[in-house]
Parts: structure tokens; C-alpha cells; sequence
């Protein structure tokens, strides 16, 4: 039976990357993805979730010394994985109160191993190593003019055909600049090299399909 999960975010392109992610995973399925806390927890409660993927911001930060108890609602009876998803910087001692966490940058490959270690109780990473939240995201002055171009197509949703013909290079060109970009930025999926382009301020939330 596939574990059930709730994603709690305030990001509508966080939230249908993540519900992408998750629709094509065998052993886990969606049931709810609210912006709500309350709705959140309702969710939880009336689906019976094994796993609260919530992006650790929307929780006040005067409370955060207690995430889990920030989510009273929830009875102690539903044991349930909480996963933080990583959109923000998050400090290190709150993010050690989560039992795992998703970086934006991280592949389906990947997020999809934090969700089943996090299932088996063990930690997906190493939470006493420093955290890297937002600034995962800052500008990195070596991408060139044209890898620059290339990524804010990458980010409106374009596929190679489509950006080679709208930059005039060839398919291979744009297939190469994409891998510097990996190589320059670390970010690997689209929906981090989106996030990345939206937080630079090399693209507007309305240009991205």
C-alpha cells in the first residue's frame, strides 16, 4: 500500500513540481498539498498520512523551538514523518527537529530516497553538517551571457528543440550550455534551476508555464 503524504507549501511552482515528483513515485501518493497549517494538519489527521512535507517558513518563527508542537492539532496517536523542504535558509537547529529534508536542487531519484529513509526512521542526511538553504540560490557571476539566456528558457518551461530554434544555435549547443549550467549553479532539476532564475530576479512568476 503506498504511504500517504501531505506537502504543505506556500509556492503554487513548488507545490506542482513536488505533486509531479510524488504522482510518479510507486511507493508514496498525494493525498492534499495545502498553503493552509490548519488544513495541513487537518489532512494529516483525516487521511491518516505517514509523512508532513512542509516547507519549515510557513511555521512562525517564535515558535520554532517546537516545530512538532506548532502542529498540536495532530494527535500523538498518527505517527507521522515530518520532511522540510527546503525553499528558504533554514537554521540549523530547527531543521534537526525535522526527521529529513528536500533541497530544491535535489533530483526525483533523490527526493524520492529522503521519503523512503525518512519512512524507515533513518536520517536521509547528515543534519548536524551546515545547512544551505536560499543562498544555494545566489547569483553565480560565471554563467556567460548565452548560459544565462538558456536558463531563463529552461525556467518558462522550453525543451531543447524550442530554445535552439528561439536562440538560433543547434540542438547540441543547447543541450551543452544546459550541463555547464549544472556544473556552474549545482542545481540539477528544472524546478531548482526555476527557483533559481525567479530568486536572481532573471525572470517573472508569470513568464514560467
Amino acid at each position: 500500500m503506498k504511504k500517504k503524504v501531505v506537502l504543505l507549501s506556500d509556492s503554487e511552482i513548488v507545490s506542482l513540481g513536488m505533486s509531479a515528483i510524488i504522482g510518479n513515485m510507486p511507493d508514496f501518493v498525494l493525498v492534499e498539498r495545502t498553503s493552509s497549517l490548519e488544513l495541513a494538519q487537518s489532512a494529516v489527521i483525516h487521511n491518516r498520512a505517514e509523512m508532513l512535507i512542509v516547507e519549515p517558513h510557513i511555521i512562525d518563527y517564535s515558535t520554532r523551538n517546537a516545530v512538532r508542537g506548532v502542529l498540536h492539532n495532530i494527535p500523538s496517536t498518527i505517527g507521522y514523518s515530518l520532511v522540510a523542504l527546503m525553499t528558504h535558509y533554514v537554521d540549523r537547529s530547527v531543521l534537526k527537529q525535522f526527521d529529513g529534508y528536500i533541497e530544491l536542487s535535489d533530483g526525483a531519484e533523490q527526493i524520492e530516497d529522503v521519503l523512503r529513509q525518512c519512512i524507515s526512521g533513518d536520517k536521509p542526511k547528515d543534519l548536524a553538517e551546515p545547512v544551505v538553504g536560499t543562498n544555494a540560490y545566489a547569483m553565480n557571476e560565471d554563467l556567460s551571457e548565452r548560459e544565462i539566456e538558456v536558463l531563463v528558457a529552461v525556467a518558462k518551461g522550453l525543451q531543447n528543440k524550442e530554445i535552439a530554434e528561439t536562440l538560433n544555435i543547434s540542438v547540441h549547443t543547447v543541450m551543452s550550455h544546459r550541463k555547464n549550467i549544472i556544473a556552474k549553479t549545482g542545481i540539477k532539476s528544472i524546478a531548482g534551476l526555476t527557483v533559481y532564475a525567479l530568486m536572481n530576479g532573471l525572470i517573472e512568476e508569470s513568464a514560467i508555464k
